[in-house]
């Protein structure tokens, strides 16, 4: 198993030491165990009407997958009850694929929140720091956001508990508009129109959401019951050419893959 270690430079690499790194997770679930009332002390008011999505992506620290299972699932599982007296009612773990030239393996994390008031103090916990630094090469890549439901969308996020598989195209990019009854407008356009072909391709749900700090800061989620359809779709000349549009530069465009890790 590779394990990650910090040179005296700052930068992670990776090293063969089989067992160090789950036993450094397993280490951290504990702390993150005695440490739960500081992830739960500000739930007083939180609301089940609302959902914000912690995106967090990074490069596993090792390539072995299973391994990777067994380090997350022993986070995971130790997390998942303070995460949920927090508000963290989702947790979503994918793996990226080789889909429209992406590279195989990284790791997507998606935790839904039902109130913002204590994810920035659960994530800058350094219990819950040092579980994630246990799991990956480098610092993750950590993002909040906040759903869009009056926005053109279909479906919703996988049911985690199913055993189908299912892939996820995650877009995440600048929009082009930064008045957001704008940005909407642009988008609604695009995605109602799209929704009839997207869906007749195996597209069983798109979720929006814009980001907490910045609402110009767009993030997507496309679930597939296939992965058949999908470069054909994202690949097509027509699509490109109202899709582009909406944003400032090219987003970023990622396919993953459902696992059977430890999931709630």
């Amino acid at each position: 198993m590779n394990d990650t270690t910090l040179t005296p430079g700052g930068q992670r690499r990776r090293g063969r030491h089989p067992g160090l790194t789950l036993t450094a997770a397993l280490t951290v679930v504990a702390i993150m165990a005695a440490s739960s009332a500081v992830a739960v002390a500000q739930d007083d008011e939180a609301d089940a009407a609302t959902d914000y999505a912690v995106l967090v992506r990074a490069e596993l620290v090792t390539d072995d997958l299973d391994e990777a299972q067994l380090m997350h699932d022993a986070v995971a599982s130790g997390a998942e009850e303070i995460g949920k007296a927090a508000g963290d009612f989702y947790h979503l773990a994918a793996v990226s694929t080789t889909l429209l030239g992406g590279t195989e393996g990284s790791f997507l994390g998606v935790d839904r929140w039902d109130a913002p008031d204590n994810i920035e103090a659960f994530y800058s916990n350094p219990a819950v720091a040092e579980a994630l630094a246990a799991l990956f090469a480098s610092d993750p890549n950590v993002e909040v956001f906040e759903r869009q439901p009056e926005w053109f969308s279909w479906g919703d996020m996988p049911d985690v508990s199913a055993d189908d598989d299912f892939w996820v195209t995650v877009v995440r990019g600048t929009l082009a508009e930064t008045d957001p009854d704008a940005a909407q407008a642009a988008h609604d356009l695009v995605a109602a129109g799209g929704q009839e072909p997207s869906m007749a391709a195996g597209d069983i749900s798109h979720v929006v959401y814009t980001g907490v700090a910045d609402p110009s800061e767009f993030l997507a989620f496309d679930v597939w019951e296939s992965d058949e359809n999908i470069e054909a779709v994202y690949g097509d000349p027509a699509f490109q050419s109202v899709f582009a549009p909406l944003f400032a530069s090219p987003p970023s465009v990622v396919i993953y893959r459902s696992t059977d890790w430890h999931q709630w």
